[in-house]
C-alpha cells in the first residue's frame, strides 16, 4: 500500500510537470519587464514564454502616441496588445512595432511578446513617445490588419527587394487624429516620406553586429544621421512602394521618415532589415574565366596600345558579351557580366553618386536611353584624339578586369556595382574601398605608363591588311634560285640568271661593283 501511494505521488508530480511545460507559456505571463522611454532594452526571449512589456504613463501628457518596436536577427516575434494574439491586434516578424494612442486615464501601456522558436533569441526593443502635432505613421492603413500600422513591409527577392508602407495621418495640435483626413487630398499633400537605406558590413551576418547597428537607428534623429536618404515620396507619386536592388551576402536596413510640412514635425516608421543569402561557392568555369580576363586586363592596362590586336580582341569580346546579355536576358536564365569604358564610367556615375537617385532615372525607358547616351558620350568627346581614347580605355577597362578578378576572391561587391546598372547606393565596406583604390591606382598607373612608352611613336600600328599586301608585292624579289645543275629548262628567266652568275664568277674581284639589289627588269631586255 505504501509503494502504491508513492507511485501515485510520482505520477501526479509527473503530470504537473507536463502541464507546466506545455501550457504555462501559452496561458500565463511568464516574464515581465518595465522599460524606460527612449532607451533601447535588450532581452533574451525564452522559447514559448510570454513576455509582458510595460511602460509607465507618467510624463506622457504632452504626447499624442507612442511607438513600440522590437527587432530580432534570426526568428520572428509576435507582438500584441492582449495576452492572446488575434487578428487585428497582433503583428509578427523580425522587425515589428505597434502604435498606442495616448490615454491619460491609463496608468501604463502594455504589450505582450512571444516567440515560437525552439531556442532562446535575443531581441532589442524601445518605446518612443511622439508629441502632439507629429504625424501618425500608418494612421491611414487600408490594407493590413492593424488599425494603425507603423511597419515597413518587405518583399525580399533574389535581385530586388520591394519596400512598402501605409500612408500616415496628419497630426493635429490637440493630440487627436481624424480618420476622415485620410481621404483628403489637402491633408495628404502636407505629408512627405523620406526613404533611407543603411548597408551592414558585408559578409557579417552575426547577431551582435545586427543588434549593435539597429540600436543606433531607432529614432528620427538617428536615421537621418546614420542612414542614406534615397528618395522622397510625395502625394504626386500615388504609391508608397519602392524597389531596391538586392546583392548577395549583403545585409540592408530600410527606414522611412514621414514629415509634415505645415508643422515641421516628423515621425519614424519601424525600420526593417533583410539579408540576401546566396551560396558562397563559385562555379569553377566562372573563376577560370575571370582569372584569365584579369591577367589579360593587367596586360592591356599597362601595354594595351603596344599589343593592339589583343586589346581589340578583348574590347570586342566584352562589347559582344554586353550585347548578348541584353538580348538573351529577356528570353533565358543566362547571366553575363560585361564591361566597356563608356559602360563602366556611366555605371559609376549612375550608381556610386546621387545622380541615379533622381526621379527621372526611376523609369526604365528614361534610364535606358540616358544610360546609353552616357555610354557613347566618351567616344564622342575623344573622336579627335583616338590614340588617347584607346590608352584611356586600356587603362580603365584593363584595371577593372583585374579588380573584378580580385573582387571574386576577396568576396566584395565591385562586380555587382558595375554589372547591375540599377545599383542605387554605395557600400562603405573596407573590402570594397580597398578594391576601388586598387582600381584607381591600376588605371592611373597603366595610363601613365602607356603614355610614356608611346611618346614619339606613330598613332596606331600599321594596318595588318596593308602589311600583307606589301609583303605580297615584294615576294617576287625574294625568290630563291635553285642550285646549279637543277635549273628548270622550262623557265625562260633561269638561263639568263645562270649566265649572269657565271659572268660574275669569271670577272676579276677588282672589277666587282658594290653589291646592290638586282631587279628583273634590269636583267631582261624588254625589246
Amino acid at each position: 500500500m505504501y509503494i502504491l501511494s508513492l507511485y501515485d505521488r510520482l505520477y501526479v508530480v509527473f503530470l504537473l510537470f507536463i502541464f507546466r511545460t506545455t501550457f504555462a507559456g501559452a496561458g500565463g505571463e511568464d516574464d515581465h519587464v518595465n522599460i524606460v522611454l527612449g532607451i533601447p532594452t535588450r532581452w533574451t526571449l525564452e522559447p514559448h514564454r510570454l513576455l509582458r512589456v510595460t511602460v509607465s504613463n507618467r510624463g506622457l501628457t504632452r504626447s499624442s502616441f507612442i511607438l513600440f518596436q522590437v527587432h530580432s536577427r534570426f526568428e520572428n516575434v509576435t507582438v500584441s496588445f492582449d495576452k492572446r494574439a488575434t487578428y487585428g491586434n497582433a503583428v509578427s516578424g523580425r522587425d515589428v512595432g505597434m502604435v498606442s494612442l495616448q490615454n491619460d486615464t491609463k496608468e501604463s501601456h502594455v504589450w505582450y511578446m512571444k516567440s515560437s522558436s525552439s531556442a532562446a533569441i535575443n531581441v532589442i526593443m524601445v518605446v518612443t513617445p511622439y508629441a502632439k502635432g507629429d504625424p501618425l505613421p500608418g494612421g491611414c492603413n487600408m490594407e493590413f490588419p492593424l488599425e494603425n500600422d507603423p511597419n515597413v513591409h518587405l518583399l525580399p527577392g533574389r535581385h530586388q527587394s520591394v519596400v512598402e508602407f501605409q500612408y500616415a495621418n496628419v497630426g493635429l495640435g490637440n493630440g487627436r487624429f481624424d480618420v476622415g483626413l485620410c481621404e483628403s487630398s489637402t491633408a495628404e499633400k502636407l505629408l512627405e516620406y523620406d526613404v533611407y537605406v543603411h548597408f551592414l558590413d558585408e559578409n557579417d551576418h552575426s547577431e551582435k553586429h545586427f543588434l549593435d547597428t539597429i540600436e543606433i537607428l531607432l529614432t528620427v534623429r538617428d536615421v537621418r544621421k546614420h542612414m542614406r536618404k534615397m528618395k522622397t515620396i510625395t502625394y504626386l507619386h500615388g504609391k508608397t512602394r519602392e524597389a531596391f536592388t538586392a546583392f548577395p551576402r549583403q545585409g540592408v536596413i530600410y527606414g522611412v521618415v514621414v514629415r509634415q510640412s505645415n508643422t515641421s514635425t516628423s515621425s519614424l516608421y519601424v525600420p526593417v532589415s533583410t539579408y540576401t543569402e546566396q551560396d558562397k561557392s563559385v562555379d569553377v568555369t566562372v573563376m577560370v574565366l575571370l582569372t584569365v580576363l584579369g591577367i589579360i586586363g593587367l596586360l592591356i592596362c599597362f601595354a594595351g596600345h603596344n599589343f593592339f590586336k589583343i586589346a581589340m580582341f578583348t574590347f570586342g569580346y566584352l562589347t559582344v558579351s554586353l550585347t548578348s546579355f541584353i538580348l538573351v536576358a529577356a528570353f533565358s536564365n543566362l547571366e553575363f557580366s560585361s564591361f566597356d569604358m563608356g559602360y563602366v564610367m556611366t555605371s559609376v556615375a549612375f550608381n556610386l553618386t546621387p545622380l541615379g537617385n533622381f526621379e527621372l532615372f526611376q523609369h526604365s525607358y528614361d534610364y535606358g536611353i540616358i544610360f546609353a547616351c552616357g555610354v557613347l558620350v566618351l567616344t564622342a568627346l575623344f573622336l579627335r584624339t583616338p590614340r588617347l581614347l584607346h590608352i584611356l580605355s586600356c587603362g580603365v577597362v584593363g584595371s577593372l578586369l583585374c579588380v573584378v578578378m580580385l573582387d571574386v576572391y576577396a568576396g566584395g561587391s565591385v562586380r555587382y556595382v558595375l554589372a547591375v546598372s540599377v545599383w542605387k547606393a554605395t557600400v562603405t565596406d573596407y573590402t570594397n574601398i580597398a578594391l576601388y583604390s586598387v582600381w584607381v591606382a591600376l588605371a592611373v598607373g597603366g595610363i601613365i605608363t602607356q603614355l610614356w612608352r608611346e611618346r614619339g611613336q606613330r598613332e596606331f600600328p600599321a594596318c595588318p591588311w596593308r602589311l600583307y599586301k606589301q609583303r605580297r608585292m615584294r615576294q617576287p624579289c625574294l625568290q630563291v634560285t635553285p642550285p646549279s645543275g637543277e635549273i628548270d629548262s622550262d623557265d625562260e628567266q633561269e638561263p639568263l640568271l645562270a649566265a649572269h652568275r657565271q659572268h660574275q664568277r669569271e670577272t676579276p674581284s677588282w672589277q666587282h661593283r658594290q653589291p646592290s639589289a638586282v631587279r628583273h627588269d634590269e636583267l631582261i631586255d624588254p625589246t
